[in-house]
């Protein structure tokens, strides 16, 4: 796969992930026409065989998983027993195993973290390493990669394809309209990625896609959600099942959502300067929340819940005006 980002005259950043592309097309513009398409990276698809694999997920999970109807997928949330997020990950359950996409370089910790809770179950669990995942933005492109995995078009919030292969193509979900993923073997992704490109689908890098992305409040599973984030603070409330019973983290989150503990929400913010994940966010001197994500002047953030839009704060050392605020 480096190759072919090679190819593309790839700028990578320490993870090889790339940061933009030197093939002389204009990226913000393809996310702008829907045609675009971002290299995640390898590794973070699991594979779960086994009897008792559905019921496992159903009690580690703060989503509802038991009922994922066919040719579709459904949120899995894992939450730490702190009721920290591990991942929001995409789980597609086909006739004799169920695939989760994860964020990110999250891969190996969601694989870690269920590993802990296998004991006598009938569960196989391993980790898909070459897969290769990508984000497509816009319907053109999703339907472009229907067309070469030759399987219907995407038709829903919730749809997910399959090839012969075992190539998958998914809808991003409500949050993320008119985006997909593309999750494909690493024999397979080379020949799909050129011929994509063959067809008008511009390859984008991270640091397009944020710029994109950010000032819609949209949180991309893995980056944004490692940094002791609880699931409501994030605005995941409307994932988390409050009806299901036990999971890990269930007795915090439930608390913090019936005490109407959440105190922080996440907000989108213009920031003077530059600023990074993990900064923190002050107001008149006291840290109040911290930096998820950040693209040119604008970031993402986690900040007090009761803050009004277009309130001054700093981010970093940055002063930083709030733009709108994600209901927690």
């Amino acid at each position: 796969m480096h190759k072919t980002l090679t190819q593309w005259n790839a700028r990578f950043d320490d993870t090889g992930v790339p940061l933009g592309y030197d093939h002389g097309q204009d990226e913000a513009q393809a996310l702008i026409d829907g045609l675009a398409m971002v290299y995640e990276g390898t590794g973070d698809r699991l594979r779960l065989t086994g009897g008792d694999a559905l019921d496992l997920l159903h009690r580690l999970a703060a989503s509802e998983v038991r009922q994922i109807p066919p040719d579709e997928w459904r949120p899995l949330l894992l939450t730490s027993d702190k009721g920290k997020v591990i991942d929001h990950a995409q789980l597609v359950r086909h006739d004799d195993h169920l695939d989760a996409l994860c964020g990110a370089r999250r891969g190996a910790d969601v694989k870690a973290w269920i590993d802990r809770f296998i004991i006598t179950e009938d569960v196989a669990l391993e980790s898909q390493n070459e897969a290769v995942q990508l984000w497509l933005v816009g319907d053109a492109a999703a339907l472009r990669a229907a067309e070469q995995l030759q399987t219907p078009a995407l038709d829903g919030d919730w749809a997910f394809r399959s090839d012969v292969a075992g190539n998958l193509l998914l809808s991003a979900g409500p949050r993320w309209p008119r985006v997909a993923r593309l999750s494909l073997s690493a024999k397979d992704a080379p020949r799909l990625l050129l011929a994509l490109q063959d067809q008008g689908v511009v390859p984008v890098g991270q640091e397009a896609f944020d710029a994109w992305r950010i000032p819609h409040g949209r949180v991309m599973t893995g980056g944004d959600l490692t940094l002791g984030v609880n699931p409501l603070e994030a605005g995941l409330h409307d994932v988390v099942s409050f009806t299901k019973g036990c999971y890990v983290g269930q007795e915090v989150v439930a608390r913090l959502d019936t005490y109407e503990k959440v105190r922080r929400a996440l907000a989108v913010m213009d920031v003077a300067g530059t600023t990074r994940a993990g900064d923190d966010v002050t107001l008149a001197g006291k840290v109040v929340g911290k930096v998820l994500a950040s693209a040119a002047n604008t970031a993402l953030a986690l900040v007090p819940k009761n803050l009004e839009p277009g309130s001054s704060v700093e981010a970093g050392a940055q002063p930083a005006r709030v733009r709108m605020i994600t209901p927690a």
